[in-house]
């Protein structure tokens, strides 16, 4: 079966199916001299599990972990089941207290405060359980260019729920460390570029955005900077075709531009930062410890950031 048909049997994306079958959760065979993928009735099935999998938001080190080892599966969703249950009770408390506040039509100021505080309480819980919630709350805390630039550079890496005290009290203390740090007026030019970056994100779908990133960081997480000459052959041809795609040279140029501001401008950043993104994100630990490596010459940043 070619992508096309992968794509209308499982209603996934191009770059998705790329991007399973990278990770090694999906092996289509390739035929013929342009090596076109073959896939399976196997690769299709692992397909439309994998999808049904991650609507359940169990994450794909988990999936990967249930195709290794089945045995794994019933642990997993337990797991899952009691995350739901808590998300189920912090609902029905949110769901009594507007049916409370209903009832209380007309009520005196005193007891509609109590109640919306209560509210605010539950849905403050709800949103906290999602696995998007740091992301969307740096935007909205920070509705400017530097909320742009968060969510750029560390959008990724802030997909886990917060989902105990440890993480509870490094969020609060990155938001308090964000805030505090002195307000930065961008250049125009360094707006212009972070405007365009969403643009370009906007146009293309942000899962697909996410996904590209995902790759990235997995590629620095499991980085090994032993090289062979025939794997340099492979990530040079890959580097010359991206060269000639539309927008490839202005998107690099302005990628180059907006990391240079960065490290000049290192108060950008506060210093403790890192020390609460470790808390919150095992990602961003395995990023970190890999992060130099990477990007070490012409090779390590083509392996890096290669395309399929």
């Amino acid at each position: 079966m070619k992508i096309s048909d992968a794509m209308k049997e499982t209603g996934l994306t191009r770059k998705a199916i790329y991007y399973y079958e990278e990770l090694g959760l999906i092996s289509p065979t390739q035929e013929g001299e342009n090596s076109y993928r073959n896939y399976s009735e196997s690769d299709i099935q692992r397909l439309k599990q994998i999808k049904a999998l991650r609507l359940l938001d169990i994450s794909l080190d988990q999936i990967k972990g249930i195709f290794d080892n089945p045995l794994a599966f019933n642990d997993i969703m337990e797991d899952q089941l009691e995350k739901i249950k808590e998300k189920i009770d912090v609902l029905n408390n949110t769901e009594n207290i507007i049916k409370s506040m209903l009832t209380q039509n007309g009520s005196n100021n005193v007891s509609l405060s109590k109640n919306l505080d209560k509210l605010n309480h539950y849905l403050v819980l709800n949103a906290k359980a999602s696995k998007n919630f740091m992301k969307k709350e740096l935007e909205r805390i920070f509705p400017s260019g530097f909320g742009k630039l968060m969510a750029i550079m560390y959008g990724t890496f802030l997909d886990e729920p917060i989902d105990s005290k440890e993480k509870e009290m490094a969020w609060l203390q990155l938001v308090n460390t964000l805030d505090s740090t002195e307000i930065v007026e961008f250049p125009d030019e360094i707006n212009s570029i972070l405007n365009k970056f969403y643009e370009q994100i906007s146009k293309e779908g942000i899962d697909n955005f996410d996904a590209q990133i995902q790759r990235i960081s997995n590629n620095i997480s499991s980085f090994s900077d032993n090289i062979s000459e025939e794997e340099k052959e492979v990530i040079k041809g890959k580097m010359d075709k991206a060269q000639n795609q539309e927008g490839y040279n202005e998107l690099l140029e302005m990628s180059k531009k907006l990391f240079q501001y960065i490290q000049d401008n290192p108060n950008i950043i506060p210093a403790d930062f890192s020390k609460y993104l470790k808390i919150l994100s095992k990602k961003y630990n395995e990023v970190i410890n890999n992060f130099s490596k990477a990007f070490k010459s012409e090779y390590t940043i083509g392996k890096t950031f290669g395309t399929n």
